[in-house]
């Protein structure tokens, strides 16, 4: 229930994981303070963008401090 905190982040590296049984997922990839954050994202989006693309990425306080990103 936290209001986010949003980050304009550069698309550093994408990636497509075709795995068991027909399932393809879909990375995106942005350095967030020095680390490597991966994020799981839907086919449309994965096309929509290019390595080097800005996105705002938003930053949720989640519960037990556990932070998540999401992009909507």
């Amino acid at each position: 229930q936290s209001e986010p905190a949003v980050y304009e982040m550069v698309i550093e590296e994408k990636n497509i994981d075709r795995g068991y049984k027909s399932r393809t997922d879909y990375y995106i990839f942005f350095d967030h303070s020095g680390k490597e954050l991966k994020m799981e994202v839907s086919s449309e989006t994965y096309a929509a963008h290019e390595v080097g693309d800005t996105l705002p990425v938003m930053l949720y306080d989640g519960a037990f401090d556990k932070p998540y990103f999401i992009i909507e």
